[in-house]
């Protein structure tokens, strides 16, 4: 890689720098703001921290899945200590 190339690729990085933090990271502070949060309504704060449907009904699933693989470990640990002794 020569030289130049080497500063062609700093000038594009440090272009790109200054445009994500100019127009893309300027506004968070006034989405994170407190006084912002607290302007919300109940409505919108659940849609915002809410998870999809789909998530919460796989995690329910999984939830009750472990479960039963919980519970049925413990029987076959229970049939396995009788059949030994």
């Amino acid at each position: 890689m020569t030289l130049h190339q080497v500063k062609e690729k700093v000038w594009v990085d440090n272009i790109t720098t200054q445009v994500i933090e100019r127009h893309i990271l300027s506004g968070l502070h006034d989405i994170f703001s407190p006084v912002k949060v607290l302007s919300l309504s109940d409505t919108e704060v659940e849609a915002i921290v809410s998870e999809p449907v789909s998530a919460k009904r796989q995690r329910e699933f999984l939830t009750d899945r472990i479960k039963k693989l919980q519970a049925g470990h413990s029987i076959f640990k229970n049939v396995m200590g009788s059949a030994v002794a």
